[in-house]
């Protein structure tokens, strides 16, 4: 039984793998510190040999990711250390520097570390779908989600623009505000009786 267990996980290499994932916590790096130059190679090497084929593929040099985050790590030192926009940087402005770095990064930027973002848009809809707005249709839910989620934080929110834009906009004179306001027969009966 555990040879079958052994056999069915055994694609799971990627977690020792993922453990290298911990050179993209820039606060975490020993900048200063004797075990700097050191830092973080066996990481990179081991995530480079699990990535070969699509580092390859993307006509990455192997050898050359090591020797530009060695470049990259020292830079980042000297340099940028305080900045939290760290690999968005690497992309951008110095991604013709560190090219083959980069590609490295750019994948192990896609991988989800924690599935906390996922639990917190699981939260947000039980929070918004309730009982009493069973009947929202997707649109709106999308709508409500993505601010929910992604919106200003409610201590910051200022509903001024969003009001003076509702009292603004022309309302059709002849509509009803809440629906017609037409009673039926029996409904009159029954509150005349009680």
């Amino acid at each position: 039984m555990l040879e079958c267990v052994a056999n069915r996980f055994d694609d799971l290499q990627i977690l020792d793998a993922m453990k290298g994932v911990n050179i993209l916590s820039v606060p975490l790096w020993p900048i200063g510190k004797p075990d700097f130059e050191t830092y973080g190679n066996s990481e990179v090497s081991l995530l480079v040999n699990h990535l070969k084929v699509l580092l390859e593929m993307n006509e990455v040099s192997l050898n050359a990711v090591l020797t530009e985050w060695n470049a990259f790590k020292h830079y980042v030192g000297h340099n940028i250390q305080g900045n939290p926009d760290v690999w968005s940087l690497l992309l951008t402005r110095y991604r013709s520097q560190f090219e083959n770095f980069a590609h490295l990064i750019e994948i192990l930027l896609l991988f989800p570390v924690s599935n906390a973002t996922v639990e917190r848009g699981f939260s947000a809809m039980k929070r918004i779908k309730t009982d009493w707005r069973s009947r929202l249709n997707e649109v709106t839910i999308d709508h409500l989600l993505r601010i929910s989620i992604d919106g200003p934080a409610f201590s910051n929110f200022d509903p001024r623009p969003a009001m003076e834009k509702f009292f603004s906009t022309p309302r059709r004179p002849d509509a009803a505000p809440y629906g017609s306001r037409k009673r039926s027969h029996s409904a009159l009966d029954t509150e005349s009786d009680a």
